[in-house]
């Protein structure tokens, strides 16, 4: 089997496991669950979070494993290339599983063939804000006003994810 499990936010204990693992008892020792990112962002905080619950209930330790970089791809590359055991798990998010895919073309493991997903953790908004002084409301005017006058737009971002405006807004 080519697929492992991951984990996008919380845990349903009925599906978590790979289909390998079900037949045999699972879990028998300790669970890592990787973060694609370092310590202390949303992913880490989500993780955190449920590790300790999840563990208490299964009764073994889950042991969270930041491997950031390459915005997440160093830690879904290791999770793609785990043992298909049931014992090791990813946080994900639209930036590691939908983003990066369109971004970088040659990704060492396909987000659709690699990965099962088990359950939802959370949702976490991404905004767009403008300065009050700019005289726009909506996308549509921000990209008016863009197209009629040379305006300098810029965009802060903290992982690739959030690189999506630029391919949205070229002239960014």
């Amino acid at each position: 089997m080519n697929r492992r499990n991951f984990l996008v936010g919380g845990v349903t204990l009925a599906s978590l496991g790979s289909r390998s693992a079900r037949a045999q008892a699972w879990p028998a020792r300790n669970i890592t669950l990787v973060v694609p990112f370092p310590p202390g962002g949303t992913n880490d905080i989500f993780a955190r979070a449920i590790a300790d619950k999840l563990g208490a209930a299964l009764g073994v330790a889950v042991i969270i494993d930041n491997r950031g970089g390459a915005g997440g791809t160093i830690g879904s590359t290791a999770v793609a290339r785990a043992a298909p055991d049931g014992y090791t798990l990813m946080t994900g998010h639209i930036g590691t599983l939908g983003v990066n895919p369109s971004l970088y073309p040659h990704l060492p493991y396909d987000t659709l063939t690699s990965f099962d997903y088990v359950a939802a953790l959370g949702l976490v908004p991404n905004l767009l804000v403008v300065h009050p002084a700019l005289p726009v409301k909506s996308v549509k005017e921000l990209t008016e006003i863009g197209a009629r006058t040379i305006i300098l737009l810029l965009f802060f971002t903290i992982s690739t994810q959030y690189l999506l405006p630029s391919f949205i807004f070229p002239s960014c």
